[in-house]
């Protein structure tokens, strides 16, 4: 299976280096402010508490980034707002999609190969294998100044 760390995954490396240069113009790219994340020790998050009442085992620096399960239901609290619409992008690279898609966060669970994503017809968060294909949903934070 595929290790699921956010910290180690190519999809991190994929968002923080490839992404940016493609998706964005070298102005907007220095706009991108750079954060540390926290990210949680997958043990500490089976007993289903909230990632704010966990002590965060370890950070990483990112510019672009997955949001994290606590952040997707503190961001969008209602189910609706959760959905997302595939791009002309997304729909040039994959076959079968549907009105809306599924898409990763980078929280996992507590299995090794497991991690968490929105359901793409519901908005509900769930669980499932690294090697299944969701789509992607960037966020960052933008420098005000």
């Amino acid at each position: 299976g595929v290790d699921c760390e956010w910290e180690d995954s190519s999809l991190r490396f994929w968002l923080n280096n490839r992404f940016p240069d493609n998706a964005f113009s070298q102005e907007d790219v220095s706009k991108i402010a750079i954060r540390s994340l926290v990210v949680f020790e997958e043990e500490d998050l089976n007993s289903n508490v909230n990632e704010s009442d966990v002590k965060p085992q370890k950070e990483a620096i990112d510019r672009i980034f997955l949001l994290s399960a606590d952040e997707v239901v503190q961001y969008y609290p209602q189910l609706p707002s959760r959905l997302c619409e595939a791009t002309d992008y997304a729909l040039s690279k994959q076959d079968s999609i549907t009105d809306s898609c599924s898409w990763w966060l980078r929280s996992s669970n507590d299995e090794d190969y497991y991690a968490d994503y929105v359901q793409g017809g519901s908005g509900i968060i769930q669980s499932s294998p690294c090697s299944e294909m969701y789509f992607v949903r960037p966020a960052m934070w933008i420098k005000t100044n």
